[in-house]
């Protein structure tokens, strides 16, 4: 009994790989209509030319390299108008958490629904959230 239930486990499982590898899609490419849209949204060039990614950074004194007590952000904005970045070191990306994936990704600039918000720095948007939730949750 036991080996015939192992048996139909198995082939189970090989068909369900096979069809897997069979049934899936011939091409994993965005549509045409996707790839050519135009952005929602561009930087303001007044704004942005401002940054220089490339200019040199400052060297740090013997003293200082063996622990840097803030993230070197040179070249980069605040992404609103009149905010600031915390100096808490539990606010800033990497610090540990109890909640969500373990460790706060970035920095966090609460803002009324419309507020302009700028680019820091040139590159590319790789994820935006939009399901938030309260921090304690």
């Amino acid at each position: 009994m036991r080996l015939g239930l192992a048996a139909t486990g198995a082939i189970t499982f090989l068909l369900i790989s096979i069809a897997a590898v069979t049934l899936r899609p011939a091409s994993r490419t965005i549509p045409a209509a996707l790839a050519t849209a135009a952005p929602l949204w561009t930087a303001d060039p007044a704004v942005t030319s401002r940054v220089d990614p490339n200019a040199e950074r400052g060297r740090l004194a013997d003293d200082d390299r063996s622990v840097r007590t803030r993230p070197a952000v040179r070249g980069l904005m605040v992404p609103i108008e009149g905010a600031e970045v915390p100096t808490d070191p539990s606010l800033l990306p990497n610090a540990p958490r109890d909640f969500r994936a373990g460790w706060h990704e970035g920095i966090d600039f609460p803002a009324r629904a419309g507020t302009a918000v700028r680019a820091v720095a040139s590159g590319t948007v790789i994820r935006v959230d939009r399901d938030f939730v309260d921090w304690d949750q």
